[in-house]
């Protein structure tokens, strides 16, 4: 859960410095600066960044709850689950 806490603190801090050169951006192109379309592309590629980075935040954030997703999760962990994958499913139609 830290994990997920810690990386969840780091995606705020990144989701605010993106809203400040945002308005940055914005603003370079309210004044017709030659810059802004230079800007518009550096602040794509940082919200594709952070997208992804988001992405990772939820994944550990799943992890927390989801105990088929966690890393080093084995067969046995299902069965004692009650999962039974698949098969478990198909049993149920018939």
């Amino acid at each position: 859960m830290e994990t997920h806490e810690d990386m969840a603190n780091i995606f705020l801090w990144m989701a605010g410095a993106l809203g400040l050169f945002s308005l940055g951006t914005f603003y370079a192109d309210l004044k017709a600066k030659k810059i802004a379309p230079t800007l518009y592309m550096l602040t794509f590629v940082a919200a594709l960044g952070a997208m992804a980075f988001a992405q990772q935040v939820g994944s550990t954030g799943g992890q927390i709850r989801h105990t088929e997703i966690r890393n080093g999760a084995t067969a046995a962990n299902d069965n004692l689950e009650g999962g039974g994958g698949e098969n478990a499913a198909k049993d149920d139609d018939d």
